[in-house]
């Protein structure tokens, strides 16, 4: 799994500017990614995409592409998603703002408290 910048090309789609959200976690699956990939997609609706995803030896990833002005509305929403779907605890959302260059550090959010609530 390796992590990119942000795809500008998917702001017409989604509508405006976007906020990335990659998925990432070194734990199984809790069911098949594809079937996260839809329920995703449905959680989503018109607050954005899913734009990619991958597994490998060293976990899975989810990639989603969000309009930006309401990025912090689906992380809060997106979080208790993730624990419904049992995902590993170890799984955690990396952030790019639209604004985001090569090189900028980017936001990490943990789905789980450090305890693993």
């Amino acid at each position: 799994m390796v992590g990119c910048a942000p795809d500008d090309s998917l702001n017409s789609q989604v509508g405006g500017e976007t906020t990335s959200i990659y998925i990432y976690s070194k734990s199984p699956a809790p069911v098949d990614r594809y079937e996260l990939e839809e329920d995703l997609q449905d959680f989503l609706g018109d607050d954005g995409m899913v734009s990619g995803g991958g597994a490998g030896d060293t976990g899975w990833n989810i990639d989603l592409e969000v309009d930006s002005a309401s990025a912090e509305d689906v992380i809060q929403r997106l979080i208790p998603f993730l624990k419904e779907k049992q995902v590993g605890s170890d799984t955690h959302l990396d952030v790019f703002p639209p604004d985001w260059k090569e090189g900028d550090e980017k936001r990490r959010v943990n789905v789980f408290d450090v305890g693993g609530e």
